[in-house]
C-alpha cells in the first residue's frame, strides 16, 4: 500500500490539505493544482484584461510596506505597537503607518458598489477580523457600524471528526483555541482576531462595535436591524452559505442592501448553470467552489431582489491569486423575510 500523505494547495487564497496515498496525490497535484492555481495564472497574463461579460480585471496589489526610518515620533511609536501583531488587513493608520496586511484590499474597494454616502446608515460586516470594512463603512459617514466575527478557531465551520481529532490531540479545549490558530494561520503571519482590531479602533478614533457572533446565529434578536450587510470571501468557508444568506436578509430593513464579495471558479462558469463544487477540506480553508450563477441563485431564493453583478476581478493576498465577483442583493420595500 502506498504511504499516505497530505497535500495542500491553495484556493482563492486558503490553504487546502487533502490526504491521499502517494500515486493519487501525484495526480491530484497535476489536476487540481493546474485548475485552481497554474492555469488562472496562465490566463491572466498580465494581470489585467476584460473577461466575457466585459468586467475589467485588475489584479489586487498594493500592502505598502512601512519604512519606520522615515517615520516621525509619533509614528515610531504606532509602529512598535502595529509590528507585533499578526496583520490580516492592509490598514492605513496615519502618522505614514499602514499596516502589514495578508491581504490590501484598498485598491479595489471602489468595485464592491458600496454607496459613497452612507450618512444615517446602519451597517453590519461580518468577519470584519482587523475590521478595514467596518472602518471603511464609518469612513463615509454611518452612523453604527457593527463587526462580527469569532474569537476561537473551534467555531470555524470544520468537520466534527477534525473537530474530536483536535480536541483529542491537545488535551483541552482553551489549549485547542490557540494551537489550531497557530498552527494553521502562523504560517501567513497572522494573529488570534481580534487584537488588530482593538489597535486599530483606537488609533483610528472609531466607534465601530465588534461582537463576537457566530454568522449562524445572525439574527435581528442578536444583533438587530441594518441598511447594509456585507460579507466578503467568507461563504466558501462555509459549511451552509445559504443558510448564512438566509440569515443577511434576517437582519436587513426593506430597501436595505446586502454585499457580497466571494471567490468563484472560472471553470464551473462554463456551463452556464448554478453550480457549486464540494471540497470539504478539514483544514483553516474552503468547503465549496462556487460559480457567480450559484452565489446569485443562493441570493435569490433567500429572497433578495433584483440581485445585480457589480464586478468581477482578480484578488490577490499572501497565498495567491483568484477570482472574485461581487453581487449587490436589494430587500424590495412591498415585502419582507416572506411577509407582506
Amino acid at each position: 500500500m502506498s504511504p499516505i500523505r497530505e497535500k495542500r494547495f491553495s484556493v482563492a487564497g486558503f490553504q487546502v490539505g487533502i490526504g491521499t496515498d502517494a500515486a493519487r496525490a501525484e495526480k491530484l497535484r497535476k489536476s487540481v493544482l493546474f485548475r485552481y492555481l497554474v492555469k488562472p495564472l496562465l490566463d491572466r497574463g498580465n494581470g489585467e484584461h476584460h473577461n466575457g461579460n466585459g468586467h475589467l480585471t485588475i489584479v489586487e496589489t498594493g500592502n505598502s510596506v512601512t519604512d519606520p526610518s522615515t517615520l516621525d515620533a509619533d509614528g515610531r511609536k504606532i509602529w512598535e505597537r502595529v509590528s507585533r501583531i499578526g496583520w490580516y488587513h492592509t490598514i492605513e493608520l496615519g502618522h505614514g503607518v499602514t499596516t502589514p496586511g495578508f491581504i490590501d484590499n484598498r485598491p479595489t474597494a471602489h468595485l464592491f458598489g458600496i454607496p459613497k454616502d452612507l450618512t444615517g446608515e446602519r451597517c453590519l460586516d461580518i468577519g470584519t477580523y482587523d475590521g478595514f470594512w467596518g472602518f471603511e463603512f464609518e469612513r463615509r459617514g454611518a452612523s453604527e457600524v457593527v463587526g462580527i466575527d469569532v474569537d476561537s478557531p473551534l467555531e470555524h465551520d470544520m468537520p466534527r471528526p477534525a473537530k474530536l481529532r483536535a480536541l483529542a490531540d491537545v488535551g483541552t479545549e482553551g489549549a485547542v483555541h490557540r494551537k489550531r490558530w497557530d498552527d494553521q494561520a502562523g504560517e501567513y503571519g497572522l494573529q488570534y482576531p481580534g487584537e488588530g482590531f482593538r489597535l486599530a479602533k483606537e488609533l483610528l478614533g472609531s466607534s465601530m462595535k465588534r461582537e463576537p457572533v457566530n454568522v449562524y446565529d445572525v439574527s435581528p434578536e442578536r444583533l438587530g436591524m441594518f441598511d447594509l450587510v456585507f460579507i466578503s470571501q467568507l461563504l466558501l468557508r462555509l459549511r451552509d452559505p445559504q443558510t448564512v444568506i438566509e440569515n443577511m436578509i434576517s437582519v436587513l430593513n426593506p430597501g436595505g442592501i446586502a454585499i457580497i464579495g466571494e471567490p468563484y471558479e472560472p471553470d464551473l462558469e462554463a456551463t452556464g448553470r448554478p453550480l457549486s463544487e464540494y471540497l470539504g477540506t478539514n483544514t483553516l480553508g474552503v468547503w465549496w467552489s462556487h460559480s457567480v450563477k450559484s452565489v446569485k441563485s443562493m441570493m435569490e431564493v433567500a429572497g433578495f431582489a433584483p440581485v445585480e453583478e457589480v464586478s468581477r476581478f482578480t484578488a490577490e493576498n499572501r497565498a495567491g491569486r483568484f477570482e472574485k465577483v461581487v453581487l449587490k442583493g436589494h430587500v424590495p420595500l412591498e415585502s419582507h423575510n416572506g411577509k407582506e
